[in-house]
């Protein structure tokens, strides 16, 4: 259609002002379905990369992304939970790598499975959520919880 037509709807007259002239119209944004998944995607990888792990010796290159607050209940872990910096949010002012010690953890009771050190386990975790190359040019915050009264911050995550 290359105009307007005369009678746009015959029936209803009151309508004609709501045929748009798409040809004529310059201000019109076209979202494609792939524009639309391409922009998804884009968020779901954002999403991704800002998502808090968290780690439990001596598995450090197995994180979780999803976690509550019964993971504070086995008194014999060794926990470390990495928060990427995301300005706007809650506690997330900077990159912060929060180490959660159980009273009841005993690293020789995982002799047989790792001969990392609590240190080594830490920095291991870093490097696998920050990227080992990463690690030098990020300001990581390291905070030792302690396992009878964490702090608020680190609680927030176990919501």
């Amino acid at each position: 259609m290359e105009e307007k037509p005369e009678t746009a709807y015959a029936q209803r007259q009151e309508w004609n002002h709501l045929f748009l002239d798409l040809g004529k119209k310059k201000d019109i944004v076209r979202n494609t379905v792939v524009q639309q998944q391409d922009d998804y995607a884009n968020e779901i990888e954002l999403e991704k990369l800002l998502k808090p792990k968290l780690y439990s010796f001596p598995d450090w290159d197995t994180p979780v992304a999803v976690f509550d607050f019964e993971d504070l209940e086995n008194t014999e872990s060794l926990l470390v939970l990495c928060v990427r910096k995301d300005q706007g949010e809650e506690y997330r002012e900077e990159n912060v790598c929060y180490v959660w010690t159980g009273p009841d953890f005993d690293i020789s009771d995982h002799a047989d499975s790792t001969q990392l050190n609590e240190n080594q386990f830490v920095q291991k975790c870093m490097d696998q959520y920050w990227g080992a190359e990463n690690i030098a040019s990020s300001s990581i915050k390291i905070a030792n919880e302690q396992p009878d009264s964490p702090s608020e911050a680190f609680q927030h995550f176990f919501d």
